[in-house]
């Protein structure tokens, strides 16, 4: 059982979280802050490092400091948000999401859609309002940390996030894997009545062809 978040910390660390809560408690003047906003600032401070890179799941906030899911969610959501303020933190935060969605998003074969659980409160605001703000859509009917798109729109949210020297050759690149990921669903009808050994070993020679790795590998774990 993983040790809760004071017991990792050292008493010189815990001294100085402690100086600098009872500073902020104290300015403007002791007592103007509401419950809520102390809350937030201990979260803030307990956790800085995983929330500004990302690292702390809502499953370990919950866990280790005994709240709901629902709350834990609510935490990391307001503190990240304190924390990510500048543009340039939440553009960052944002281009690394989209740069690895490919490697870790679940793609649908049947309508070449991706879809990437995206637990982080923040990330998931912070992706929908960039998507509404750019004319793009996202489904997110199914469930609210399942994020849902078209390979075509997934790569106008890259573009739109990346230096104008990278953005026209990734949109080109990733345009075209909709019609790979056609190609592939098309060539895999043909084999539905073979055994599972043919076709995985088709699977691994179309997914070379056509598919990123990831997907190749979620495929043929299907298959068998």
């Amino acid at each position: 059982m993983r040790p809760a978040i004071l017991d990792q910390l050292s008493a010189a660390k815990k001294a100085k979280l402690f100086d600098e809560l009872i500073e902020f408690l104290a300015t403007p003047s002791f007592g103007a802050w509401p419950k809520r906003e102390i809350e937030v600032r201990v979260v803030a401070a307990l956790y800085e490092q995983q929330l500004r890179d990302g690292s702390l799941s809502v499953a370990r906030l919950a866990e280790e400091l005994t709240v709901t899911r629902a709350r834990g969610r609510s935490l990391v959501l307001e503190a990240r948000t304190r924390l990510l303020s500048r543009p340039e933190d939440r553009a960052e935060t944002l281009a690394t999401l989209l740069k690895r969605w490919p490697q870790v998003a679940q793609v649908d074969e049947s309508d070449g859609r991706l879809r990437l659980v995206v637990e982080d409160p923040f990330v998931r605001d912070l992706l929908r309002n960039h998507a509404y703000a750019s004319g793009i859509p996202l489904d997110t009917s199914f469930a609210t940390e399942i994020v849902s798109l078209r390979w075509s729109d997934y790569a106008s949210l890259l573009v739109s996030v990346l230096p104008a020297d990278e953005a026209e050759e990734v949109a080109k690149d990733l345009a075209g894997e909709q019609e790979t990921l056609a190609e592939f669903d098309k060539a895999m009808k043909k084999w539905e009545k073979r055994s599972p050994q043919e076709r995985a070993e088709r699977l691994l020679k179309l997914g070379v062809e056509h598919l990123p790795v990831s997907t190749v590998i979620g495929a043929l774990i299907s298959a068998l």
